[in-house]
């Protein structure tokens, strides 16, 4: 019955003391867009714009989505597990960041760029790094839009972890005492 009491304590301690984290990568992405000479005459634009974000990989039927928060909204990224293109990458389209007019903001627009998706170490689903490269759009006015993105595991906050085993074991410690003193 003693040996119970203390087991349950320390499932008890280990559930309250582990930490809860989910596997996020940290991203950075670059969107370029260039829009050649309008029709009315005027030059040619080069527009640029960065972020950083957190990102999260979801399993779906077909593959994987990748999610993260951007100036225009949440952007999405659709990653189709058995299709493959021709740079090697799975075939990729999403929604990202990216200047669809030559004077506009940064928009997003559902399944409006393709592009692939690689990896290195991990698994599909959950790689260690990974790429997105993404484009839009022609040539001439309407303007060739690009989304590059970067995605590396985030250090998850496990330094707390080895705490939990000495939380643990200051908890057993403390039920022994206990059982001493009721003796």
């Amino acid at each position: 019955m003693k040996i119970s009491v203390a087991i349950l304590a320390a499932f008890l301690i280990l559930a309250l003391a582990g930490p809860a984290h989910a596997d996020v990568w940290d991203f950075s992405w670059v969107s370029t867009a260039m829009f050649g000479q309008a029709p009315d005459g005027s030059p040619g634009v080069n527009r640029q714009a960065s972020g950083a974000a957190t990102a999260t990989i979801a399993v779906v039927p077909d593959g994987i989505q990748i999610n993260f928060p951007s100036p225009p909204g949440t952007a999405n990224v659709h990653v189709f597990a058995g299709q493959t293109n021709s740079s090697g990458g799975n075939f990729a389209i999403g929604a990202v960041p990216m200047f669809f007019t030559r004077d506009g903001a940064l928009g997003l627009a559902s399944g409006s760029s393709g592009g692939t998706y690689t990896f290195s170490g991990g698994t599909f689903a959950s790689p260690n790094t990974f790429t997105v490269a993404l484009s839009s759009g022609g040539s001439g006015p309407a303007g060739v839009e690009r989304f590059t993105g970067t995605g590396a595991r985030h250090a998850s906050a496990t330094a707390a972890e080895p705490m939990s085993i000495v939380i643990v074991a200051a908890g057993l410690l403390g039920a022994r005492m206990l059982g001493h003193r009721r003796r």
